[in-house]
């Protein structure tokens, strides 16, 4: 076996913080703490605007390109995933790469619907609410509550699919993910490179701003 590194300290970063951001995301609407929501929202809508930039600009192992694969590789990978130990990825395997693709979708569309979601007493509406019609606030609203739902859903299977290449396939894709190496059968046939921190800090400190942006522009309306 040979420890390899498969993950940066960016992808680490923003995975683990959009674990905690979600969580504070769902506990502050259950408990009708807005404040909190909104700004839990902003900070959920920042990581997912830098892990896209990443995912496109970043690290070999964190672009979209060297991971995301097409039906028919998705559908090999499916057809072997009970073998043991099986296929030990470097880093996102097929099925996991369309889960990620998913969930990044589902958590970029969650905030973004949040932006312009209307209550129904317009005391708890989005930041820029005010640029829809209340007809179209409240249909927003409800998109909003039905991708949370989804992402509740995703998130299980998330939970479930990890805990069964942990338990089952003895693949440590949890570990990988805290430290950043991960134990293989031999090298990456690819070279890997690794991108600055700086460029990471600077697509993080972008996105915040453009999200702080948006929280600015709903308060002059």
């Amino acid at each position: 076996m040979v420890l390899v590194q498969v993950w940066d300290f960016p992808v680490r970063l923003m995975h683990w913080a959009l674990v905690l951001f979600v969580l504070l995301s769902w506990w502050s609407a259950e408990n009708d703490f807005h404040e909190i929501h909104v700004w839990s929202g902003y900070a959920v809508l920042s990581l997912v605007l830098a892990r896209l930039y990443w995912g496109l600009f970043g690290s070999t192992s964190a672009r979209f390109a060297n991971f995301v694969r097409g039906p028919r590789t998705i559908w090999a990978y499916t057809r072997q995933v009970f073998n043991r130990p099986g296929i030990i990825s470097s880093g996102h395997n097929p099925m996991g790469a369309l889960s990620v693709v998913l969930m990044l979708g589902l958590l970029l569309a969650q905030p973004a619907l949040g932006l312009f979601a209307k209550d129904i007493d317009g005391l708890h509406s989005g930041p820029l609410s005010r640029l829809v019609s209340f007809k179209a606030g409240r249909v927003i609203a409800e998109l909003h509550h039905l991708t949370f739902e989804l992402l509740l859903i995703f998130i299980v299977l998330h939970v479930a699919a990890v805990a069964f290449y942990v338990l089952y396939k003895r693949d440590g894709i949890i570990a990988a993910m805290i430290s950043g190496y991960k134990n293989l059968p031999h090298a990456p046939e690819t070279n890997r490179s690794f991108a600055p921190l700086s460029r990471a800090a600077l697509a993080l400190g972008v996105a915040i701003i453009f999200v702080l942006s948006l929280h600015f522009l709903g308060l002059a309306l």
